[in-house]
């Protein structure tokens, strides 16, 4: 039997014969079932599609004005419910601050069949559905599994609406109690908010939940295999602490470090606030994940009254032990999250000063050298001024630049002339090569002689 034949034997308004405490609704193409069964105070809701990428149920009568959205899908091997937001127009709405839905086991009393290449199976409190009649649904499925709960594909495959009594059906049935195939240690009931800020390229995320009213389970992963770490602060010169996090021998090791005001590693701290946590069964992991580590964190952390600032990185080698940890490989940035809320944002890349001093030096070293040579080839026809436009461009504009551009970094990271390949070359060439320049310069004008019979070593130097 078919689900195409399953909804032919359902009634004329598609619903179907209740069995103990399950009942259900199917679309007339039998591409969807709805199920649902009362279990206490919880209703376990039962997807089933014929498309094998997802299947989403939503709490109204439109995407404009659903209240909250469920969508389903198998990632490694697993079931995957998210929750999400209301965004009032038809676009993906967004992973929900709060997570109510809980993956669990299929009720016996659920109709099933072997060609429904998807079944999924919930609870949700209640509370989430009308009590005095109908509640309206819609639904969509789609055929393209998501690869993490931020890239759902658009749906292509059945989607409309209904409604269906889902708590008059079951005022006086009686249920098991749930079972869920979510093992996390309960939470206390102040629990406030779950949410994850991953970024551009999807290589780290990080989920913060408020477990307690003193504690945030922070939880970071990553495609890069050797460490993960996240900073308190927006730049690394800025921040207040940093948190390092990789595998050792299969043990997660997170280790807290000071801040050292520039971009050296930070050393390890006096202060160990993190602890080590098991990361929650329920937890959505990207299929792409090869390092996922939790921990928690004192709640003083975070700001209380709007976003923290924070900047992540990672890195494919695993640290040896806590003195000897690579510098990062891999994407690196900044984010923002609000634990009052649950917005994110994330920014890739380097720091805004990083990128400013680059468009300086780009303009001082890359587009002003050219322009002085074709000043002193092309333009001493229009007489003195041409000197007077030289020096300006090679003497004044590129010393400013570049001045700017050292005052950038000395202020982002601290004043240093060694480190990093670029560090060394950048210190020869601004506090090394570029004064011989201008010397050589000045050399040449006020040393000029109409009838030299030869070039001076100070010209050639300063055409080079």
């Amino acid at each position: 039997m078919n689900l195409r034949a399953f909804v032919l034997a359902c009634t004329a308004a598609y619903v179907v014969d209740a069995i103990s405490t399950t009942d259900g609704w199917c679309d007339v193409s039998g591409s969807v079932c709805v199920s649902f069964a009362a279990s206490n105070n919880d209703v376990t809701v039962t997807l089933q599609s014929t498309f094998s990428g997802w299947v989403g149920l939503g709490l109204g009568t439109s995407m404009n004005d659903a209240k909250a959205y469920f969508i389903g899908w198998k990632s490694n091997g697993s079931l995957v419910i998210s929750q999400r937001a209301a965004t009032g127009d038809t676009f993906m709405p967004a992973v929900a601050k709060t997570q109510d839905a809980t993956v669990t086991t299929t009720p016996s009393t659920v109709k099933t069949d072997t060609s429904a290449n998807l079944i999924i199976s919930f609870t949700l409190p209640m509370t989430y559905f009308s009590a005095s009649g109908p509640t309206a649904f819609i639904f969509a499925t789609g055929s393209t599994a998501p690869t993490d709960p931020s890239k759902v594909a658009y749906h292509d495959g059945p989607h409309s609406a209904f409604s269906y009594s889902v708590v008059t059906k079951f005022a006086t049935a009686t249920g098991s109690s749930k079972t869920s195939t979510t093992s996390m240690t309960p939470q206390s009931s102040n629990q406030t908010s779950s949410n994850a800020a991953c970024d551009g390229s999807g290589s780290v995320c990080a989920s913060f939940a408020v477990t307690s009213a003193n504690t945030v389970l922070v939880t970071v992963q990553s495609s890069y295999a050797g460490w993960v770490g996240i900073g308190f602060g927006s730049s690394m010169s800025s921040a207040s602490s940093f948190f390092i996090a990789w595998n050792d021998n299969q043990q997660n090791v997170v280790s807290q470090r000071a801040a050292t005001h520039g971009e050296y590693m930070p050393v390890v701290s006096t202060a160990q606030d993190a602890v080590t946590s098991a990361t929650p069964a329920s937890f959505i992991a990207k299929a792409s994940s090869t390092l996922i580590i939790s921990f928690t964190l004192p709640i003083s952390y975070f700001s209380s009254t709007g976003p923290t600032s924070l900047i992540y990185a990672t890195c494919s080698t695993s640290p040896t032990d806590q003195n000897n940890i690579a510098y990062h490989d891999g994407p690196h940035g900044s984010l923002s999250y609000d634990i009052s809320t649950g917005a994110s944002t994330v920014a890739m890349g380097p720091p805004q000063f990083v990128i400013n001093h680059g468009i300086l030096m780009f303009l001082a070293w890359g587009v002003l050298p050219y322009a002085t040579i074709f000043i002193a080839r092309y333009l001493k026809g229009i007489g003195h001024a041409w000197f007077i436009l030289h020096a300006i461009a090679g003497g004044i504009a590129i010393c400013a630049l570049t001045a700017a551009g050292v005052a950038l970094m000395a202020v982002g990271i601290g004043f240093k002339v060694n480190g990093s390949v670029h560090v060394v070359l950048g210190s020869i060439v601004v506090y090394g090569l570029l004064p011989l320049q201008v010397l050589c310069g000045i050399a040449s004008d006020r040393l000029f002689d109409p009838n030299r019979e030869a070039v001076p070593w100070w010209d050639q130097v300063s055409r080079f």
